[in-house]
């Protein structure tokens, strides 16, 4: 816990547990970032899905190991595929020039581009706060 880099640079918009704008707890973490911005993994990974997903734009699944997964949704292009081994700071995607109109993204107000974060445990979805680092972790970064 406490040494996971956010896996886009940007302002937190959301978080576990705020009102999803659907009356109901959202049940993860979403981030307004920019246009172009890169997707990198938070930590060693084994990619269980990467692709399309209805309305969440293009999803990735990573399996981080001891019953951890983590959802992230609303990028625009994949730099990643299912099966492939990941490292922490290793590129998954990029973010669009729009919001992905999806449940997750209901009654923000921004109109930047957001990706979705879900932690889960055991399939049950579980606050992410704990794992995050407030510093930067060293690990190379390109946000290009």
């Amino acid at each position: 816990k406490n040494k996971l880099q956010f896996p886009v640079a940007g302002d937190v918009v959301r978080k576990y547990g705020d009102s999803d704008g659907t009356g109901h707890p959202a049940r993860g973490t979403t981030i307004a970032t920019n246009a172009g911005m890169l997707v990198i993994a938070p930590a060693d990974a084994q990619v269980v899905y990467a692709g399309k997903f209805r309305s969440y734009g293009q999803m990735i699944i990573l399996d981080m190991g001891d019953g951890y997964h983590m959802i992230l949704s609303g990028m625009d292009s994949l730099k990643t595929s299912q099966g492939k081994f990941v490292f922490a700071g290793e590129p998954l995607a990029v973010m669009g020039a729009t919001r992905v109109a999806s449940a997750a993204a209901l009654a923000l107000e921004t109109s930047q581009p957001t990706l979705y974060i879900e932690f889960r445990h055991d399939g049950e979805p579980v606050d992410s706060a704990p794992w995050w680092t407030g510093k930067s972790t060293g690990k190379a970064r390109n946000d290009t």
